[in-house]
């Protein structure tokens, strides 16, 4: 039975937040406990955005500039963001994850897709394939670029 366009946006709208909330909490759970929950995402949307500006990971984490700013230099007092002043406008700030904050942060991603990959492993190749086409096209519809 094929899904009209807006049952098939309300299956998303249900699959991917309980989806997202497991993988928030797997990631979580392998995070170092010196580290707020905040914190761990700030290295990671900087890890996977080298360069990031603070209005960028402001936006991430749903905070205003200034709380994303104090969480930062947090972050650079602990040596594990480094922010870089741009040469033509010394108001625009990039910010680049420590060596060792990346890889505590890789780690913790790792755990997670092994997680992930043991949660899949028992499921039917016909689903498997199935489940991998669909994420393609996900992602090539609501990916990065896609509104482009």
């Amino acid at each position: 039975m094929a899904l009209t366009d807006e049952e098939l946006a309300g299956l998303l709208l249900e699959s991917i937040p309980p989806a997202m909330a497991e993988i928030r909490e797997t990631m979580r759970a392998g995070r170092s406990p010196d580290l707020t929950v905040a914190q761990f995402r700030a290295l990671g949307y900087v890890g996977r955005h080298e360069g990031a500006t603070l209005s960028a990971l402001a936006d991430h984490l749903g905070l205003s500039r200034p709380a994303a700013s104090k969480l930062v230099q947090t972050l650079v007092d602990r040596g594990l963001v480094e922010r870089e002043q741009g040469e033509d406008d010394r108001r625009q700030v990039a910010l680049r994850v420590s060596p060792q904050a990346l890889a505590s942060w890789r780690k913790a991603r790792e755990g997670t897709r092994r997680w992930m990959a043991e949660r899949l492993s028992g499921l039917p190749r016909e689903d498997r394939d199935a489940l991998a086409s669909g994420l393609r096209v996900l992602h090539r519809v609501l990916g990065k670029g896609a509104r482009a």
